[in-house]
């Protein structure tokens, strides 16, 4: 009995070898999922809040309105916001009273 013991634990220690410490530090990670997942606070459109798991590390998620169940002055005023705002032109002004002769100094020969 004792030697079936030591089998299993014998087994065990084989499965649990690992190569080296190098691996980590000098390959890339070969997963396409990550095991950790960090905790987000989901806003829903009634404004309410509930912690969901997300892939990314974010503050808050906030999950879309419909637009056919909002009253019509609401759906304009966000149908609104999306558009592209109007950018105020900046019209460059030049300085044309340059005076060389400040800097007349500058140019001996």
């Amino acid at each position: 009995m004792a030697t079936k013991m030591l089998k299993n634990v014998v087994k065990n220690v084989i499965v649990a070898e690992r190569g080296n410490a190098w691996r980590a530090s000098l390959g890339k990670i070969s997963r396409t999922q990550y095991l950790h997942r960090y905790q987000v606070t989901l806003v829903r459109p009634d404004g309410s809040t509930i912690l969901v798991p997300a892939a990314e590390p974010r503050q808050i998620f906030q999950s879309a309105i419909d637009l056919k169940q909002l009253s019509e002055d609401d759906r304009r005023q966000r149908l609104a916001a999306r558009k592209p705002k109007a950018k105020a032109i900046k019209q460059e002004v030049i300085d044309d009273n340059f005076d060389e002769s400040q800097y007349m100094q500058f140019w001996s020969k």
